[in-house]
């Protein structure tokens, strides 16, 4: 039999007394093998969560995916996982076995949820964002630094443990990506990035986001300007670029523009070298 309970408490809940029996999670709110430690302690012998938990004792199931490899002897909770995983894992799943996937990148179109709103409302969990700080002029002064052409301010102002990934989402370390900073010095002259009428700084529109969760994002929009040494080519295209902080270091960064005209510039490089 299958009973059907609306209870805010576990300890609240009336349980059969059959020996062994599965209890179906589905609050949202028992997230953690803490929480659902109770259900143990009242005798059930496996509890099915409908939203995703991240610990290795529990094991997420996603129908049509891993279903056949539930293992009841190594885990007393299994999740569902979130209804992301379950819209995305079938088609990769599809796409990696057929075809193969480099990398990827997803948009979530979702139906509103109790975490949101539906009215233009004030939210005070969120953070802050500031224009006029430490760490948007340091990224101002960092790309002072690429129109010079001084190298050592960005070995300075990157963590070791950098992670860069580009615009086509391939990632590199520090060395990896200070190379590929140097690569843009031999193959452009005269780099300049263009006013912003948004923003009081020479060129650059800068805003760093405080978030409530402790991290700290600086985001950069602009364009760049130059003169391929190869091509020959006047060079300018629109660019935006994410900065992850951590303390006085950046420790990510994540490019968003097109790569063609760099693209374009290191073939010329290239043809001309061989």
């Amino acid at each position: 039999s299958i009973d059907v309970m609306t209870e805010g408490s576990i300890e609240n809940i009336s349980f059969p007394k059959s020996e062994k029996f599965l209890v179906v999670d589905c609050t949202g709110v028992n997230k953690s093998e803490k929480l659902l430690e109770p259900y143990f302690k009242r005798k059930a012998s496996y509890v099915l969560i409908s939203a995703p938990i991240e610990s290795s004792s529990v094991q997420n199931i996603v129908y049509g995916i891993n279903h056949q490899s539930i293992d009841t002897s190594a885990y007393k909770i299994f999740t569902a996982a979130s209804c992301t995983t379950n819209c995305l894992a079938p088609i990769v799943k599809v796409l990696e076995e057929n075809i193969g996937i480099e990398h990827g990148s997803i948009t979530t179109i979702h139906n509103i949820t109790n975490s949101q709103t539906i009215v233009d409302a004030p939210k005070n969990n969120f953070g802050y964002v500031s224009i006029d700080d430490e760490k948007s002029r340091n990224i101002v002064e960092l790309f002072e630094a690429v129109e010079d052409e001084d190298i050592g301010f960005l070995k300075e102002i990157f963590s070791k443990d950098l992670k860069f990934t580009d615009p086509n989402g391939t990632v590199l370390n520090k060395d990896e990506f200070i190379a590929g900073v140097e690569n843009i010095f031999d193959m452009f002259d005269d780099v300049e990035f263009e006013d912003s009428e948004y923003s009081e700084y020479d060129g650059l529109a800068v805003e760093t986001t405080y978030y409530s969760n402790g991290q700290v994002w600086t985001n950069i929009w602009s364009r760049f300007e130059g003169k391929g040494k190869y091509t020959g080519n006047e060079v300018s295209f629109p660019f935006h670029i994410s900065y992850k902080w951590e303390g006085d270091k950046i420790i990510e960064e994540v490019q968003f523009f097109s790569t063609k005209v760099f693209d374009a510039e290191n073939e010329a490089k290239n043809n001309q070298l061989k």
